[in-house]
């Protein structure tokens, strides 16, 4: 074990913590500007995109796609209206406090961090095919839900 925190490259603990502090800042209501708003969900997208052309367009990228497709329309379900007030006066939305981003990306952060130390432990591992699109499914999961959660700031700033 000792070894092996021994070998995480140093940026890894950034990351996990830099999101461990976005995840804890998003416990407080807040008023962000749009485009501070949907930096978060555009960048785990980019993220899972590229993680998906590192892997060349395949049959993971269909269950990628069935992933997401199907938790858009889920997601509308987890990210509530109700939890977001567009105030057009200003182009500010206020945006309650909720634990929902923290759990979303520290299983992110820990779905990549594993897929990461099972690419350097046990590689054969990956190599079937039911726990790799297990992972692939995942991501578009994750980046459905992300992508929900802009759609509907977007909309909401539309019908203003």
């Amino acid at each position: 074990m000792i070894n092996t925190v021994s070998h995480i490259p140093i940026y890894v603990f950034f990351i996990f913590f830099g999101l461990l502090f976005l995840g804890i800042s998003a416990l407080k209501t807040k008023e962000k500007i749009f485009a501070r708003t949907i930096i978060l969900p555009l960048a785990m997208f980019c993220f899972s995109l590229y993680w998906l052309y590192s892997l060349g367009f395949s049959l993971y990228s269909s269950i990628f796609i069935l992933g997401l497709g199907f938790w858009f329309f889920v997601g509308k379900y987890i990210w509530k209206k109700k939890n977001f007030l567009y105030k057009k006066s200003n182009d500010i939305f206020e945006i309650k406090g909720s634990v929902l981003p923290l759990i979303l990306m520290m299983i992110i952060f820990f779905t990549k961090f594993i897929v990461g130390i099972l690419q350097a432990r046990n590689p054969e591992i990956l190599a079937n095919i039911f726990v790799f699109c297990g992972f692939v499914i995942l991501y578009g999961i994750f980046s459905g839900i992300f992508l929900n959660r802009l759609y509907l700031l977007s909309k909401l700033r539309k019908n203003y």
